[in-house]
């Protein structure tokens, strides 16, 4: 049809049921072509109990993926054609059992050649078509059960809008409001409830977060952190907070605990996406030129000793200065370079 050629993918929920809508008909045409006392919509809950065995509304609703709602409400209607009897369950009497009857049965055996027609059919047309929709069917509710449409239309849809997002330098009189509001919000989504040190930090920004270099968390290395219990303790955080993922920034230490607890995550079946993002002075982390930081130390370090040698030459002294680093050495070396030192130990 020229409309769906037209539209596109975007019509696909139409056009399927459209589809089926056609199928169906056709289906309800063949039913009574055999005399066959069946409803289209009655063919899976009828196979289900094909076998000749009584089973529960919730089990024929588990096996046909249909809702427990419509089984019920198919069933009623086999039952006023005579096709099932109903009775409950002697085990349960909450539950109710399902199963053929007499006539049901005796259905089930004159069937056979319809199907056998059927099925004939279906293969006719897929032997003239270019794609075989079985598979094809099979593929799609394998991967939408993988992940909905629904959910890969949002993922789109928030790449599409984090594209969107600039990184601007902050302005106390026009971003001052923003700023607190957008960290009240965080904060409340992930703990509940904002201290009252936490509302002073938002209210003085500058003076308190923005002019101020390195980090405001204040955190430091965990030595629970490093045993399976102190990992279990942060898997459980993040399972209570409905974190799937961490985006892991820091240097050799930061790496290591990243992997070892992704390591511990994937044994327990915990689904915990990890990501690492080398920011460090230290410079150490492997396949990375220069890690997020490090270039900053080496400048601010250039910046001092250049000051520092006018003290020096005046007074006609060596100096001896020592810059961080860890035991990786590359920001004494690249310093040093930098600066012409004598020595670089």
């Amino acid at each position: 049809m020229d409309f769906f050629r037209k539209t596109g993918m975007m019509a696909l929920g139409s056009r399927l049921r459209m589809l089926s809508e056609k199928v169906t008909s056709d289906a309800a045409g063949i039913y009574e072509m055999y005399g066959t006392n069946l409803r289209p919509k009655w063919f899976p809950v009828y196979y289900a109990l094909s076998d000749g065995s009584a089973k529960t509304v919730t089990a024929i609703a588990k096996e046909i993926g249909q809702t427990h709602p419509s089984v019920s409400s198919i069933l009623k209607e086999m039952r006023q054609a005579g096709l099932v009897d109903l009775r409950q369950s002697s085990n349960d009497g909450r539950q109710t059992l399902a199963s053929l009857s007499e006539e049901g049965l005796r259905l089930r055996e004159g069937m056979e050649q319809q199907q056998a027609d059927v099925a004939q059919a279906i293969s006719e047309i897929s032997q003239h078509s270019r794609a075989d929709l079985w598979e094809a069917m099979n593929e799609w509710e394998r991967l939408l059960g993988e992940k909905s449409l629904l959910q890969r239309v949002a993922a789109i849809k928030e790449q599409r809008e984090d594209m969107n997002v600039r990184i601007v330098p902050f302005d106390d009189s026009r971003h001052h409001e923003a700023f607190r509001r957008l960290n009240e919000e965080w904060i409340k989504n992930l703990f509940g409830k904002v201290e009252d040190a936490d509302h002073y930090e938002f209210d003085h920004p500058v003076e308190n977060i923005i002019n101020k270099g390195g980090t405001i968390l204040y955190t430091a290395r965990s030595e629970e952190f490093k045993t399976p219990e102190g990992r279990d303790k942060a898997l459980n955080t993040c399972k209570l907070l409905g974190l799937e993922g961490i985006v892991a920034i820091g240097g050799d230490g930061t790496f290591r605990g990243a992997l070892a607890l992704s390591r511990q995550a994937a044994e327990e079946g915990i689904r915990l996406q990890v990501v690492g993002i080398p920011g460090t002075i230290d410079n150490d982390i492997v396949c990375t030129d220069y890690t997020i930081g490090f270039d900053t130390a080496a400048n601010t370090a250039v910046e001092c000793m250049d000051k520092l040698r006018d003290t020096m030459q005046s007074h006609e002294r060596c100096s001896v200065v020592e810059v961080m680093g860890h035991r990786s050495g590359y920001l004494a070396l690249y310093v040093g370079v930098a600066i012409g030192a004598t020595a670089v130990l």
